[in-house]
């Protein structure tokens, strides 16, 4: 079974696991949960926007942060104290929500860089009106030199959605760091300080990709859709938002044994292969997979032959094999007991059968979630 997300501390900083392949990052190694990061608050003045009491709703932020462009939130004055050449674009780890800011040398030597995730579902508070700022991590790098990073977070006009930036600071082999790693943190700080002005206001800005892509498209457009085409009267609950990108909603039917988890959304990353409980196939155009999830009786508890099944297409192919930049589409009906709440990792209710077969209808209804990402 595919794995999207392993949650840290309710933190989306996690290792996501794409079929058998374990993302690599970008910042230099895994993305783990080795610690908690308590970090400081720096007071910022900014006036309404990020740090503002909220204003808005959740699906109004998520449409909000769909329409800029995360490359054009950084300040270029702050890029610059790193090196004269600054340039902004989508690496390897990069999301529809996040982008790199590298800054060097002409020669391309890499001193700094700078990521930024728009909309990071974060189960903590911070503080209004305030970026907080996480530890200081330094690391020796397989070429030999010396890698620092950190973290800094800025709150948005939504409880439990940030803006975070992850700072690095690169010293190439056979030359000695001229600070300590809390430089990196320093750097996270007054880049996310400089950036909140641009993130209050957020200026809709469209992504420059003349391919098809799903940049700005909202990955639940189609739920009502699925809701009335579902067998049965079933209804859908609120929709939650675990990013701009990512959505899911349980939908009730009284007279059926189960609630249905409804999973969409849409992702930048490698192209999927089903592993031994999946299947490719192809549906609307687009290649992809397909991964039923069965659960069979163990240890005195019941199993439930047919759980859940989860389709992901291709909607646009990635650069290369293996390379992380294809962009993706991710439909998934879960069974669940009556009257759960939405969970990124649902508990299937063993011992109860389905009110249908999840794979005939998330086929069937596939070609419907694709047509509203615009296909």
């Amino acid at each position: 079974m595919r794995l999207m997300l392993l949650w840290c501390n309710k933190n989306r900083w996690a290792v996501r696991v794409v079929g058998i392949v374990a993302v690599v990052g970008a910042f230099g190694g895994m993305v783990g949960c080795s610690r908690t990061t308590t970090g400081t608050a720096t007071p910022v003045s900014s006036g309404k926007g990020a740090s503002a009491p909220a204003s808005l709703s959740v699906s109004e932020l998520m449409a909000k942060l769909r329409a800029v462009d995360p490359c054009s939130v950084f300040d270029l004055t702050v890029a610059k104290r790193y090196g004269p050449k600054a340039v902004a674009g989508r690496l390897d780890l990069d999301t529809l929500s996040s982008c790199t800011l590298q800054v060097g040398d002409v020669d391309d030597t890499m001193h700094a860089r700078f990521r930024v995730t728009l909309g990071d579902f974060f189960d903590h508070r911070v503080s209004g009106g305030s970026v907080e700022v996480g530890q200081a991590e330094r690391r020796t790098v397989s070429s030999g030199g010396t890698l620092d990073t950190c973290s800094a977070r800025v709150p948005s006009p939504v409880d439990k959605f940030v803006h975070k930036l992850e700072g690095r600071l690169d010293t190439p082999a056979g030359q000695v760091p001229v600070s300590g790693p809390q430089a990196a943190c320093d750097a996270a700080e007054a880049m996310l300080v400089a950036m909140v002005p641009t993130l209050d206001r957020l200026d809709p800005a469209a992504p420059k990709d003349r391919d098809p892509v799903l940049y700005g498209k909202d990955p639940c457009g189609p739920l009502d859709q699925i809701v009335q085409a579902l067998p049965g009267s079933w209804r859908s609950g609120p929709i939650t938002w675990l990013g701009p990108y990512y959505c899911i909603s349980v939908l009730s039917d009284p007279s059926a044994g189960t609630d249905v988890q409804v999973r969409l959304s849409y992702d930048r990353d490698a192209e999927q292969v089903p592993g031994p409980d999946g299947r490719h196939l192809t549906s609307a155009g687009l290649s992809g997979i397909e991964l039923h999830t069965s659960i069979e009786p163990r240890m005195g508890l019941a199993g439930m032959p047919d759980a859940g099944c989860t389709i992901v297409l291709t909607f646009k192919s990635a650069s290369a094999p293996k390379a992380l930049n294809a962009h993706l589409i991710e439909f998934q009906l879960h069974f669940v007991a009556k009257g759960a709440a939405p969970d990124v990792s649902p508990l299937s209710p063993l011992g109860r059968k389905g009110p249908f077969d999840s794979c005939a209808e998330t086929e069937r209804l596939a070609p419907v979630v694709v047509a509203a990402a615009g296909r």
